[in-house]
Formats: C-alpha cells, structure tokens, sequence
C-alpha cells in the first residue's frame, strides 16, 4: 500500500509504501517512471508506467536457499523487481 508520492522530476516519482510478503510488512520506496498520456487513434487516452525497487529476501522470512556446487547460491538474497504497466481511459461521456 503507499503512503506517500514525491515528484522528483517531470516524469519521475519515489513512491513510498508497505510491502507484505508472507505476513511480514516492511517499507519500501518504489521508484517510477511515469509517461504523459496520449490520445490514440481510436479516441482513447493511453499511458504507461515502470516501477522498480529492490527487497531483501531475508527481511520478508523468505530464508531458504540452496549451494550449488561452486558455493554459490541456487536463489540470490537480493531481488529487484520491475512492473511495467499500461492503462486506457475512455473519453468522457
């Protein structure tokens, strides 16, 4: 859930919330690219998105893991995710 949007450019924000992963909340700060809309050939209003940010998996109680051979790790602790997103609005009644 977010609690919190900063501009930090014309297009770009830092986006502050909750993150809960298998009943664990912890704060997380999104950063988000944010396109301005356009009208498309059909009317519509259309727009787009990209969020990302980086968790460590041990903080959620996300703990098990696996070495392979060489030592390293199967699942690294360190995970980034991106979310890409698009919207249509319909034009106004």
């Amino acid at each position: 859930m977010s609690t919190k949007v900063t501009a930090t450019d014309d297009e770009e924000y830092a986006i502050e919330g909750t993150l809960t992963i298998k009943g664990t909340s912890k704060p997380v700060v999104f950063e988000a690219e944010v396109g301005t809309p356009i009208d498309d050939p059909y009317g519509l209003k259309r727009g787009g998105a990209s969020l990302s940010f980086a968790i460590d998996r041990r903080d959620f109680g996300l703990v098990w893991s696996q070495s392979l051979a060489n030592g390293n790790l199967v699942v690294g602790n360190k995970i980034k995710i991106n979310v890409e997103a698009e919207y249509t609005q319909s034009p106004q009644a």
